[in-house]
């Protein structure tokens, strides 16, 4: 909730709604196992970097919740991580074409 406030990511059947009348969607892919790849890697340097981040200072800030910078982020991308491995999120590319 801290890092992307309000923050909420749409259900596929939404996002397929959402191209209504005007717009076909031509192909349509998940990217679930390719995403939990890349936030595993970002967790990974981001607890190998934690020395560094919290001597410049922003790692250390408190956010509205009370928490640190540091304490956030690292929540937020374990989160991550553990979402894209039990099928809870994934990531959808799609190819839209406009409808004449």
């Amino acid at each position: 909730r801290e890092i992307f406030p309000n923050g909420l990511n749409p259900r596929l059947e939404e996002l397929v709604a959402a191209c209504g009348q005007s717009w076909e969607i031509v192909q349509l892919q998940t990217l679930r196992q390719d995403y939990g790849k890349t936030t595993a890697e970002w967790l990974r340097r981001f607890r190998l970097n934690e020395k560094k981040i919290m001597d410049s200072g922003w790692g250390g800030r408190i956010m509205s919740n009370g928490e640190t910078v540091w304490k956030n982020y690292d929540r937020y991308l374990s989160t991550c991580v553990k979402a894209f491995a039990n099928h809870w999120s994934s990531d959808v590319q799609m190819k839209l074409r406009r409808k004449d």
